[in-house]
């Protein structure tokens, strides 16, 4: 990335945690982290996939978690027009 005529590192895309670490499905969570802001966003619950559209903020955004997640731990990342995050652990609670 060129920014004021030099190159400049581009910060991955990174979720560092969720709030809260745990929850029931259709509850709603907020991921927080870095460079999270984009036109096509998918958020990836273990095997589940929600669009979740634009976000505008690169630190932080809400959604809420698939009903047919079953209580356990699984793994949350996102793809953000088309960029893939870490993955983070996270427990579904019944």
């Amino acid at each position: 990335m060129i920014v004021d005529g030099r190159e400049s590192n581009v910060l991955p895309r990174e979720i560092s945690r969720l709030e809260p670490p745990r929850a029931a499905a259709r509850e709603r969570v907020t991921l927080i982290g870095r460079s999270l802001s984009g036109h096509v966003v998918v958020v990836h619950f273990g095997g589940q996939d929600i669009t979740v559209g634009a976000q505008p903020f690169a630190a932080r955004f809400e959604v809420t978690l698939p009903a047919a997640l079953t209580p356990g731990n699984i793994s949350v990342s996102a793809t953000i027009d088309g960029g893939d995050t870490n993955a983070i652990p996270f427990t579904v609670t019944s």
